[in-house]
Protein backbone atom coordinates (compact mmCIF):
# COMPACT_ATOMS: atom_id res chain seq x y z
CA UNK A 1 0.00 0.00 0.00
CA UNK A 2 2.95 2.22 0.98
CA UNK A 3 4.28 1.69 -2.55
CA UNK A 4 1.26 2.74 -4.28
CA UNK A 5 1.11 5.86 -2.47
CA UNK A 6 4.36 6.59 -3.57
CA UNK A 7 3.47 5.57 -7.07
CA UNK A 8 0.99 7.97 -6.87
CA UNK A 9 2.68 10.78 -5.37
CA UNK A 10 5.96 10.69 -7.31
CA UNK A 11 3.34 10.63 -10.68
CA UNK A 12 1.64 13.88 -9.25
CA UNK A 13 5.17 15.51 -8.65
CA UNK A 14 6.39 14.00 -11.97
CA UNK A 15 2.98 15.58 -13.65
CA UNK A 16 4.19 18.85 -12.17
CA UNK A 17 7.19 18.84 -13.85
CA UNK A 18 6.31 18.07 -16.85
CA UNK A 19 3.85 20.90 -16.44
CA UNK A 20 6.53 23.42 -15.61
CA UNK A 21 9.01 22.43 -17.97
CA UNK A 22 6.02 22.39 -20.75
CA UNK A 23 5.01 26.30 -19.53
CA UNK A 24 8.66 27.22 -20.05
CA UNK A 25 8.61 25.67 -23.40
CA UNK A 26 5.27 27.59 -24.51
CA UNK A 27 6.08 31.01 -23.26
CA UNK A 28 9.26 30.47 -25.04
CA UNK A 29 8.32 29.84 -28.14
CA UNK A 30 5.75 32.90 -28.36
CA UNK A 31 8.13 35.17 -30.63
CA UNK A 32 7.89 35.92 -34.03
CA UNK A 33 10.65 34.04 -35.66
CA UNK A 34 12.98 33.32 -32.42
CA UNK A 35 15.35 35.82 -33.60
CA UNK A 36 15.56 39.35 -32.61
CA UNK A 37 14.72 41.41 -36.01
CA UNK A 38 18.13 43.54 -36.71
CA UNK A 39 17.88 47.32 -38.03
CA UNK A 40 19.80 47.12 -41.09
CA UNK A 41 23.07 48.23 -40.89
CA UNK A 42 25.10 49.58 -43.67
CA UNK A 43 28.73 48.44 -43.71
CA UNK A 44 30.91 51.18 -41.89
CA UNK A 45 32.00 53.81 -44.58
CA UNK A 46 35.06 56.33 -43.58
CA UNK A 47 33.72 58.42 -46.43
CA UNK A 48 30.91 59.06 -44.78
CA UNK A 49 31.82 61.39 -41.36
CA UNK A 50 33.85 64.76 -42.51
CA UNK A 51 37.00 63.99 -43.96
CA UNK A 52 40.74 66.28 -43.70
CA UNK A 53 40.10 67.62 -47.09
CA UNK A 54 36.47 69.38 -46.90
CA UNK A 55 36.98 70.21 -43.54
CA UNK A 56 40.71 72.08 -44.21
CA UNK A 57 38.31 73.67 -47.68
CA UNK A 58 35.59 74.93 -45.24
CA UNK A 59 38.06 76.47 -43.02
CA UNK A 60 39.86 78.25 -45.63
CA UNK A 61 36.81 79.51 -47.27
CA UNK A 62 34.86 80.71 -44.78
CA UNK A 63 36.23 80.11 -41.51
CA UNK A 64 33.13 79.31 -40.04
CA UNK A 65 33.78 75.67 -39.71
CA UNK A 66 30.80 74.31 -41.51
CA UNK A 67 31.30 71.05 -42.40
CA UNK A 68 30.39 71.01 -46.39
CA UNK A 69 29.79 66.97 -47.20
CA UNK A 70 31.85 65.79 -50.01
CA UNK A 71 30.64 65.93 -53.82
CA UNK A 72 29.62 62.46 -55.12
CA UNK A 73 26.92 59.56 -55.45
CA UNK A 74 25.00 59.10 -51.89
CA UNK A 75 26.76 56.24 -49.56
CA UNK A 76 24.85 53.53 -47.71
CA UNK A 77 25.30 55.35 -44.97
CA UNK A 78 23.57 58.68 -46.37
CA UNK A 79 20.36 58.45 -44.45
CA UNK A 80 22.46 58.59 -41.43
CA UNK A 81 25.02 60.80 -42.21
CA UNK A 82 24.46 64.43 -42.86
CA UNK A 83 23.66 65.37 -46.46
CA UNK A 84 24.75 67.71 -49.00
CA UNK A 85 21.53 69.74 -47.70
CA UNK A 86 21.96 69.60 -44.33
CA UNK A 87 23.23 73.17 -43.68
CA UNK A 88 20.03 74.72 -46.10
CA UNK A 89 17.70 72.35 -43.83
CA UNK A 90 18.76 73.55 -40.58
CA UNK A 91 19.68 76.94 -41.48
CA UNK A 92 23.69 78.25 -41.15
CA UNK A 93 25.32 77.39 -37.99
CA UNK A 94 26.18 80.86 -36.53
CA UNK A 95 29.68 82.42 -36.44
CA UNK A 96 31.58 81.28 -33.26
CA UNK A 97 32.60 83.35 -31.05
CA UNK A 98 35.36 83.49 -28.67
CA UNK A 99 35.12 81.32 -25.72
CA UNK A 100 36.28 82.66 -22.11
CA UNK A 101 39.60 81.35 -20.64
CA UNK A 102 39.16 78.43 -18.01
CA UNK A 103 40.16 81.50 -15.50
CA UNK A 104 37.66 83.76 -16.99
CA UNK A 105 35.39 83.84 -13.95
CA UNK A 106 32.13 81.88 -13.45
CA UNK A 107 29.17 82.19 -15.96
CA UNK A 108 26.73 81.63 -13.42
CA UNK A 109 26.24 82.21 -9.70
CA UNK A 110 24.26 78.94 -9.12
CA UNK A 111 26.10 76.01 -6.91
CA UNK A 112 25.39 72.99 -7.37
CA UNK A 113 23.56 71.34 -5.33
CA UNK A 114 22.30 74.18 -3.70
CA UNK A 115 18.57 74.35 -4.25
CA UNK A 116 18.09 70.88 -2.72
CA UNK A 117 17.44 69.90 0.80
CA UNK A 118 19.18 67.21 2.58
CA UNK A 119 16.19 64.85 2.06
CA UNK A 120 16.31 65.39 -1.69
CA UNK A 121 13.22 67.61 -1.42
CA UNK A 122 13.11 70.86 -2.82
CA UNK A 123 13.95 74.48 -1.04
CA UNK A 124 11.73 77.94 -0.71
CA UNK A 125 13.69 79.16 -3.70
CA UNK A 126 13.42 76.71 -5.68
CA UNK A 127 10.13 75.85 -5.52
CA UNK A 128 9.07 79.94 -5.84
CA UNK A 129 10.56 79.77 -8.95
CA UNK A 130 7.60 76.55 -10.15
CA UNK A 131 9.63 73.65 -9.85
CA UNK A 132 10.51 71.59 -7.62
CA UNK A 133 14.53 71.26 -8.81
CA UNK A 134 17.35 73.69 -8.91
CA UNK A 135 17.20 76.42 -11.46
CA UNK A 136 20.20 74.65 -13.63
CA UNK A 137 18.28 71.77 -14.67
CA UNK A 138 19.31 70.25 -18.15
CA UNK A 139 18.15 71.86 -21.41
CA UNK A 140 14.61 70.97 -22.50
CA UNK A 141 13.63 69.08 -18.79
CA UNK A 142 10.28 69.17 -17.58
CA UNK A 143 8.13 67.60 -14.33
CA UNK A 144 5.90 65.28 -14.83
CA UNK A 145 2.80 64.23 -12.91
CA UNK A 146 4.02 60.79 -12.34
CA UNK A 147 6.35 61.93 -9.78
CA UNK A 148 9.25 62.54 -12.16
CA UNK A 149 11.77 64.83 -14.52
CA UNK A 150 11.91 64.04 -17.45
CA UNK A 151 15.01 64.68 -19.17
CA UNK A 152 15.78 64.48 -22.91
CA UNK A 153 19.14 63.31 -23.63
CA UNK A 154 20.25 63.84 -27.20
CA UNK A 155 22.60 60.73 -28.45
CA UNK A 156 25.28 58.99 -31.09
CA UNK A 157 26.05 55.23 -31.08
CA UNK A 158 27.95 53.28 -33.20
CA UNK A 159 26.33 50.30 -31.60
CA UNK A 160 24.13 47.52 -33.88
CA UNK A 161 20.30 48.07 -32.87
CA UNK A 162 17.33 46.12 -32.47
CA UNK A 163 13.36 46.88 -32.95
CA UNK A 164 11.94 46.15 -29.37
CA UNK A 165 9.23 44.10 -31.36
CA UNK A 166 7.79 40.78 -29.40
CA UNK A 167 10.44 38.79 -30.59
CA UNK A 168 13.34 40.34 -29.18
CA UNK A 169 11.49 41.24 -25.66
CA UNK A 170 10.89 37.40 -25.54
CA UNK A 171 14.56 36.67 -26.43
CA UNK A 172 15.93 39.39 -24.54
CA UNK A 173 14.13 37.82 -21.15
CA UNK A 174 15.16 34.12 -22.45
CA UNK A 175 18.18 34.10 -20.14
CA UNK A 176 16.17 34.25 -17.09
CA UNK A 177 13.70 31.86 -18.23
CA UNK A 178 16.47 29.13 -18.76
CA UNK A 179 17.52 29.75 -15.80
CA UNK A 180 14.62 30.03 -13.85
CA UNK A 181 13.42 26.63 -15.86
CA UNK A 182 16.69 24.59 -15.43
CA UNK A 183 16.68 25.63 -11.36
CA UNK A 184 12.66 25.03 -10.84
CA UNK A 185 13.28 21.03 -12.53
CA UNK A 186 16.15 20.71 -10.32
CA UNK A 187 14.04 21.72 -7.46
CA UNK A 188 11.52 19.31 -9.31
CA UNK A 189 13.52 16.39 -9.10
CA UNK A 190 15.23 17.07 -5.66
CA UNK A 191 11.62 17.04 -4.49
CA UNK A 192 10.79 13.24 -6.73
CA UNK A 193 14.15 12.53 -5.17
CA UNK A 194 13.08 13.47 -1.44
CA UNK A 195 9.88 11.41 -1.59
CA UNK A 196 11.07 8.31 -2.86
CA UNK A 197 13.15 8.57 0.19
CA UNK A 198 10.44 9.51 2.20
CA UNK A 199 11.53 12.32 3.06
CA UNK A 200 8.24 14.29 3.15
CA UNK A 201 9.08 17.44 4.29
CA UNK A 202 12.09 18.32 2.03
CA UNK A 203 10.38 17.00 -0.84
CA UNK A 204 7.64 19.84 0.29
CA UNK A 205 10.19 22.63 0.64
CA UNK A 206 11.69 21.55 -2.65
CA UNK A 207 8.82 21.99 -4.65
CA UNK A 208 7.64 25.01 -3.04
CA UNK A 209 11.17 26.46 -4.00
CA UNK A 210 11.12 25.70 -7.44
CA UNK A 211 7.41 26.65 -7.77
CA UNK A 212 8.30 30.12 -5.62
CA UNK A 213 11.28 30.86 -8.17
CA UNK A 214 9.52 29.94 -11.65
CA UNK A 215 7.09 32.38 -10.53
CA UNK A 216 9.18 35.22 -9.76
CA UNK A 217 11.57 34.93 -12.90
CA UNK A 218 8.09 34.45 -14.69
CA UNK A 219 7.04 37.93 -12.82
CA UNK A 220 10.25 39.61 -13.59
CA UNK A 221 10.32 38.64 -17.38
CA UNK A 222 6.94 39.62 -18.06
CA UNK A 223 7.06 43.56 -15.64
CA UNK A 224 10.75 43.14 -18.12
CA UNK A 225 9.16 43.26 -21.22
CA UNK A 226 6.65 46.45 -20.52
CA UNK A 227 9.89 48.56 -19.78
CA UNK A 228 11.75 47.17 -23.21
CA UNK A 229 8.59 47.72 -24.98
CA UNK A 230 8.43 51.49 -24.12
CA UNK A 231 12.20 52.14 -24.67
CA UNK A 232 11.56 51.88 -28.52
CA UNK A 233 14.84 50.85 -30.09
CA UNK A 234 17.35 48.96 -27.91
CA UNK A 235 20.66 48.81 -28.79
CA UNK A 236 23.54 46.08 -28.07
CA UNK A 237 26.96 45.11 -27.50
CA UNK A 238 27.90 44.41 -31.61
CA UNK A 239 29.52 46.90 -33.92
CA UNK A 240 27.18 48.83 -35.97
CA UNK A 241 26.99 52.15 -38.22
CA UNK A 242 27.58 55.76 -36.76
CA UNK A 243 23.37 56.69 -35.58
CA UNK A 244 22.26 59.38 -34.21
CA UNK A 245 18.60 60.01 -31.89
CA UNK A 246 16.96 61.62 -28.84
CA UNK A 247 15.83 59.60 -26.08
CA UNK A 248 14.28 60.07 -22.51
CA UNK A 249 15.22 59.45 -18.97
CA UNK A 250 13.00 59.80 -15.82
CA UNK A 251 14.50 60.94 -12.71
CA UNK A 252 12.70 60.86 -9.51
CA UNK A 253 11.67 63.46 -7.38
CA UNK A 254 12.67 61.56 -4.72
CA UNK A 255 16.48 61.70 -6.10
CA UNK A 256 19.08 61.83 -4.24
CA UNK A 257 22.61 63.46 -5.47
CA UNK A 258 25.14 60.96 -6.66
CA UNK A 259 22.70 57.68 -6.81
CA UNK A 260 21.70 56.03 -10.30
CA UNK A 261 18.61 54.62 -8.50
CA UNK A 262 17.76 51.04 -9.90
CA UNK A 263 15.68 48.78 -8.42
CA UNK A 264 16.75 45.92 -6.21
CA UNK A 265 15.76 42.49 -5.26
CA UNK A 266 16.10 42.71 -1.99
CA UNK A 267 13.58 45.70 -1.84
CA UNK A 268 11.09 43.18 -4.16
CA UNK A 269 11.19 45.59 -6.83
CA UNK A 270 11.13 43.55 -10.29
CA UNK A 271 10.63 46.14 -12.97
CA UNK A 272 11.79 50.22 -13.22
CA UNK A 273 9.24 52.64 -11.06
CA UNK A 274 9.67 56.75 -12.28
CA UNK A 275 8.58 57.32 -9.49
CA UNK A 276 11.30 55.33 -7.57
CA UNK A 277 14.19 54.63 -10.02
CA UNK A 278 16.26 57.11 -13.00
CA UNK A 279 14.69 55.00 -16.12
CA UNK A 280 15.50 55.28 -19.84
CA UNK A 281 11.76 55.80 -21.28
CA UNK A 282 12.47 56.14 -24.71
CA UNK A 283 14.94 55.75 -27.63
CA UNK A 284 13.90 57.39 -30.52
CA UNK A 285 16.83 56.99 -33.67
CA UNK A 286 16.39 60.37 -35.79
CA UNK A 287 17.72 60.98 -39.59
CA UNK A 288 21.01 63.05 -39.47
CA UNK A 289 18.70 66.20 -41.00
CA UNK A 290 16.23 65.96 -38.12
CA UNK A 291 18.83 64.90 -35.23
CA UNK A 292 21.11 68.07 -36.27
CA UNK A 293 18.04 70.59 -36.93
CA UNK A 294 16.85 69.85 -33.29
CA UNK A 295 19.98 69.82 -31.85
CA UNK A 296 20.75 73.29 -33.06
CA UNK A 297 17.27 74.49 -31.44
CA UNK A 298 17.88 73.54 -28.06
CA UNK A 299 21.17 74.49 -28.24
CA UNK A 300 20.00 78.18 -29.07
CA UNK A 301 17.17 77.90 -26.50
CA UNK A 302 20.02 76.66 -23.52
CA UNK A 303 21.18 79.74 -21.84
CA UNK A 304 25.17 79.45 -22.26
CA UNK A 305 24.50 77.44 -25.53
CA UNK A 306 26.84 75.04 -24.48
CA UNK A 307 26.86 71.04 -24.63
CA UNK A 308 28.32 68.12 -23.18
CA UNK A 309 29.06 65.52 -24.40
CA UNK A 310 29.62 62.18 -21.91
CA UNK A 311 31.48 58.92 -23.16
CA UNK A 312 30.76 56.06 -20.80
CA UNK A 313 33.44 53.29 -19.84
CA UNK A 314 33.60 49.19 -19.76
CA UNK A 315 30.93 47.02 -18.83
CA UNK A 316 28.61 49.55 -19.55
CA UNK A 317 25.20 49.24 -21.72
CA UNK A 318 23.57 51.51 -23.55
CA UNK A 319 20.38 51.96 -21.18
CA UNK A 320 23.04 52.34 -17.73
CA UNK A 321 25.03 54.65 -20.35
CA UNK A 322 22.07 56.69 -20.93
CA UNK A 323 20.91 57.12 -17.04
CA UNK A 324 24.25 57.83 -15.90
CA UNK A 325 24.59 61.08 -18.23
CA UNK A 326 21.14 61.69 -17.33
CA UNK A 327 21.90 61.89 -13.91
CA UNK A 328 24.91 63.69 -14.11
CA UNK A 329 24.02 66.25 -16.05
CA UNK A 330 21.33 66.51 -12.95
CA UNK A 331 23.41 66.74 -10.38
CA UNK A 332 26.31 68.63 -11.27
CA UNK A 333 24.10 70.93 -12.11
CA UNK A 334 24.25 71.66 -16.25
CA UNK A 335 21.66 73.95 -18.01
CA UNK A 336 23.15 73.19 -21.46
CA UNK A 337 21.95 70.16 -23.74
CA UNK A 338 23.49 67.06 -22.71
CA UNK A 339 24.62 64.33 -25.07
CA UNK A 340 25.70 60.99 -24.92
CA UNK A 341 28.42 59.38 -26.77
CA UNK A 342 27.83 55.34 -26.48
CA UNK A 343 30.05 53.10 -27.93
CA UNK A 344 29.71 49.03 -28.35
CA UNK A 345 30.43 47.94 -24.78
CA UNK A 346 29.51 44.43 -23.80
CA UNK A 347 28.42 45.27 -21.01
CA UNK A 348 29.70 42.30 -19.10
CA UNK A 349 32.51 41.88 -16.46
CA UNK A 350 34.10 39.13 -18.55
CA UNK A 351 34.17 40.98 -21.57
CA UNK A 352 37.29 43.32 -20.87
CA UNK A 353 39.75 42.08 -24.00
CA UNK A 354 36.35 42.70 -26.49
CA UNK A 355 35.48 46.04 -25.35
CA UNK A 356 39.03 47.35 -25.30
CA UNK A 357 39.12 46.61 -28.77
CA UNK A 358 35.83 48.44 -29.48
CA UNK A 359 36.54 51.45 -28.17
CA UNK A 360 39.59 51.53 -30.06
CA UNK A 361 37.84 50.83 -33.24
CA UNK A 362 34.82 53.47 -31.58
CA UNK A 363 37.48 56.28 -31.73
CA UNK A 364 36.73 57.25 -35.81
CA UNK A 365 33.28 57.53 -35.02
CA UNK A 366 33.28 59.85 -31.77
CA UNK A 367 36.18 62.24 -34.30
CA UNK A 368 33.63 62.25 -36.95
CA UNK A 369 30.67 62.88 -34.52
CA UNK A 370 32.89 65.48 -32.52
CA UNK A 371 33.35 67.62 -35.62
CA UNK A 372 29.40 67.06 -36.70
CA UNK A 373 28.50 68.85 -33.74
CA UNK A 374 31.28 71.67 -33.72
CA UNK A 375 29.89 72.32 -37.51
CA UNK A 376 26.19 72.14 -37.22
CA UNK A 377 24.86 72.28 -33.48
CA UNK A 378 26.15 76.41 -33.14
CA UNK A 379 26.96 75.43 -29.92
CA UNK A 380 29.21 78.11 -28.10
CA UNK A 381 31.23 75.62 -26.32
CA UNK A 382 31.65 71.55 -26.05
CA UNK A 383 32.81 69.67 -23.13
CA UNK A 384 33.79 66.09 -22.80
CA UNK A 385 33.76 63.99 -19.74
CA UNK A 386 34.68 60.93 -20.01
CA UNK A 387 34.90 57.79 -17.78
CA UNK A 388 37.56 54.53 -17.48
CA UNK A 389 37.72 53.15 -21.04
CA UNK A 390 36.02 55.81 -22.53
CA UNK A 391 38.86 58.28 -21.79
CA UNK A 392 40.81 55.75 -24.11
CA UNK A 393 38.17 56.32 -26.94
CA UNK A 394 37.92 60.10 -26.44
CA UNK A 395 42.02 60.08 -26.68
CA UNK A 396 42.39 58.14 -29.79
CA UNK A 397 39.80 60.67 -31.53
CA UNK A 398 41.91 63.34 -30.37
CA UNK A 399 44.68 62.37 -31.52
CA UNK A 400 43.26 61.75 -34.61
CA UNK A 401 41.74 65.40 -34.69
CA UNK A 402 45.71 66.44 -34.57
CA UNK A 403 47.42 63.99 -36.36
CA UNK A 404 45.09 64.94 -39.47
CA UNK A 405 45.08 68.43 -38.62
CA UNK A 406 41.41 68.44 -39.11
CA UNK A 407 40.94 71.40 -37.41
CA UNK A 408 42.86 74.00 -36.73
CA UNK A 409 41.69 75.70 -33.89
CA UNK A 410 40.67 73.98 -30.54
CA UNK A 411 37.49 72.02 -31.14
CA UNK A 412 36.70 71.31 -27.73
CA UNK A 413 36.34 73.79 -24.42
CA UNK A 414 37.27 71.21 -21.51
CA UNK A 415 38.04 67.93 -21.06
CA UNK A 416 37.12 65.80 -18.00
CA UNK A 417 39.01 61.99 -17.47
CA UNK A 418 37.77 60.43 -14.80
CA UNK A 419 39.69 57.26 -13.69
CA UNK A 420 41.22 56.63 -16.73
CA UNK A 421 41.83 53.31 -18.10
CA UNK A 422 44.60 54.14 -20.35
CA UNK A 423 48.52 52.79 -20.31
CA UNK A 424 50.05 55.44 -18.28
CA UNK A 425 52.88 55.52 -20.99
CA UNK A 426 51.18 55.52 -23.86
CA UNK A 427 48.79 58.65 -22.11
CA UNK A 428 52.24 60.40 -21.70
CA UNK A 429 53.65 59.72 -25.00
CA UNK A 430 50.88 59.81 -27.45
CA UNK A 431 48.03 61.43 -25.98
CA UNK A 432 48.81 64.72 -23.67
CA UNK A 433 50.04 66.47 -26.31
CA UNK A 434 47.38 66.09 -28.94
CA UNK A 435 44.53 66.36 -26.21
CA UNK A 436 45.96 69.85 -24.38
CA UNK A 437 46.40 70.82 -28.16
CA UNK A 438 42.34 70.10 -29.13
CA UNK A 439 41.09 71.40 -25.88
CA UNK A 440 41.62 74.68 -23.59
CA UNK A 441 41.37 72.72 -20.86
CA UNK A 442 42.37 68.93 -20.11
CA UNK A 443 41.54 68.02 -16.25
CA UNK A 444 42.73 63.91 -15.14
CA UNK A 445 40.74 62.88 -11.93
CA UNK A 446 42.99 59.82 -10.17
CA UNK A 447 42.50 57.92 -7.16
CA UNK A 448 44.81 55.30 -5.49
CA UNK A 449 41.57 53.48 -4.09
CA UNK A 450 40.43 52.74 -7.40
CA UNK A 451 40.47 48.39 -7.28
CA UNK A 452 39.02 48.30 -10.65
CA UNK A 453 42.37 49.89 -12.39
CA UNK A 454 44.18 47.87 -9.82
CA UNK A 455 42.27 45.19 -11.69
CA UNK A 456 43.38 46.50 -15.13
CA UNK A 457 46.99 47.55 -14.28
CA UNK A 458 47.11 43.29 -13.75
CA UNK A 459 45.36 42.33 -16.69
CA UNK A 460 47.24 44.89 -18.96
CA UNK A 461 50.58 44.33 -17.17
CA UNK A 462 51.26 48.19 -17.19
CA UNK A 463 50.14 50.87 -14.54
CA UNK A 464 47.12 53.21 -15.73
CA UNK A 465 46.65 56.97 -16.30
CA UNK A 466 43.77 57.04 -13.30
CA UNK A 467 45.50 55.40 -10.72
CA UNK A 468 47.31 58.10 -8.54
CA UNK A 469 49.67 55.26 -6.41
CA UNK A 470 53.35 55.78 -7.00
CA UNK A 471 53.21 56.64 -10.71
CA UNK A 472 50.39 59.34 -10.50
CA UNK A 473 50.32 60.81 -13.87
CA UNK A 474 51.41 64.76 -13.84
CA UNK A 475 52.03 66.02 -16.80
CA UNK A 476 52.89 69.91 -17.27
CA UNK A 477 49.59 71.59 -19.21
CA UNK A 478 47.04 69.03 -17.19
CA UNK A 479 45.31 69.45 -14.20
CA UNK A 480 45.43 65.98 -12.13
CA UNK A 481 43.20 66.18 -8.82
CA UNK A 482 43.46 63.25 -6.53
CA UNK A 483 40.67 62.14 -5.12
CA UNK A 484 41.52 59.29 -3.27
CA UNK A 485 38.50 58.60 -0.16
CA UNK A 486 36.09 60.26 -2.39
CA UNK A 487 34.27 57.01 -3.50
CA UNK A 488 33.17 54.67 -0.47
CA UNK A 489 31.97 52.34 -3.03
CA UNK A 490 33.08 48.30 -3.24
CA UNK A 491 35.36 49.20 -6.39
CA UNK A 492 36.13 53.00 -6.29
CA UNK A 493 36.02 53.81 -9.46
CA UNK A 494 32.50 55.16 -10.07
CA UNK A 495 33.50 58.72 -8.65
CA UNK A 496 32.35 60.72 -11.00
CA UNK A 497 28.96 60.17 -10.81
CA UNK A 498 28.69 58.83 -7.20
CA UNK A 499 30.65 61.53 -5.23
CA UNK A 500 28.93 64.41 -4.15
CA UNK A 501 32.72 66.15 -3.25
CA UNK A 502 34.41 65.50 -6.86
CA UNK A 503 31.00 66.51 -8.23
CA UNK A 504 31.25 69.57 -6.12
CA UNK A 505 34.75 70.11 -7.80
CA UNK A 506 33.69 69.17 -10.89
CA UNK A 507 30.68 71.58 -11.31
CA UNK A 508 33.27 74.62 -10.48
CA UNK A 509 35.98 73.16 -13.27
CA UNK A 510 33.31 72.75 -15.86
CA UNK A 511 30.42 74.82 -15.24
CA UNK A 512 31.97 77.82 -13.13
CA UNK A 513 35.55 77.80 -14.92
CA UNK A 514 37.21 78.12 -11.55
CA UNK A 515 41.02 77.16 -11.52
CA UNK A 516 42.48 74.71 -9.19
CA UNK A 517 43.96 77.57 -6.94
CA UNK A 518 40.43 78.93 -6.57
CA UNK A 519 38.67 75.95 -5.25
CA UNK A 520 39.25 75.84 -1.83
CA UNK A 521 39.43 72.27 -1.23
CA UNK A 522 42.18 71.57 -3.47
CA UNK A 523 45.37 71.42 -1.53
CA UNK A 524 48.21 71.62 -3.68
CA UNK A 525 51.36 69.28 -4.16
CA UNK A 526 54.62 69.27 -5.69
CA UNK A 527 55.70 65.99 -7.75
CA UNK A 528 58.72 65.66 -9.88
CA UNK A 529 60.56 69.47 -10.33
CA UNK A 530 58.02 71.81 -10.54
CA UNK A 531 55.04 69.96 -11.46
CA UNK A 532 52.33 70.41 -9.77
CA UNK A 533 49.00 68.27 -8.79
CA UNK A 534 46.10 68.68 -6.23
CA UNK A 535 44.33 66.27 -3.72
CA UNK A 536 40.73 66.99 -3.47
CA UNK A 537 39.85 67.42 0.57
CA UNK A 538 36.14 65.42 0.78
CA UNK A 539 34.87 67.27 3.81
CA UNK A 540 36.17 70.70 2.87
CA UNK A 541 33.88 70.05 -0.66
CA UNK A 542 30.97 68.56 1.11
CA UNK A 543 30.81 71.46 3.63
CA UNK A 544 30.93 74.07 0.60
CA UNK A 545 28.21 72.15 -1.04
CA UNK A 546 26.01 71.98 2.13
CA UNK A 547 26.92 75.56 2.73
CA UNK A 548 24.47 76.75 -0.18
CA UNK A 549 21.75 74.56 0.43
Amino acid sequence: MRCRRGGVSTRVVSGLAMVAITGIAVVTSQRDDGQPTARPVATANVESGPSTQVLKQAEASGGSGEVVPRAGAPTPREQNNPPRALSQSIGEPPQPKRLPSPSAGPRSTAEPLASRAADGSPTDASASAGSAWHADLPNGSKRESEGCLVVPLYYATDRAGVAAGWGYRVLNGGGWLVLGGSLSTIALLLAITMHLRRRRGWALLSITCGALWLICVLLAVQRGLTAIEQQGVSYLGDRGALVRGICQVTIPDTHQPGNLESPALWRLELAPDVKKHVVLRETRELPATAFYKQLAEAVQSAPERDVLVFVHGYNVTFENAARRAAQLAVDLPFDGVPVLFSWPSQGRLLAYPVDQTNATWAARDLQDFLLELAAYSGARSISIVAHSMGTLVTAEAMASIERERIHRTRLIDQIVLAAPDIDADRFRRDYAESLMSGARRVTLYASSQDFALAASKRFNGHPRAGDSGPGLMVVDGIETVEVSGTDLSLLGHGYIGESIPVLVDLYHALRLRKTPDERPWLLEHVAAGTQAYWQLQPRIATAAAASHR
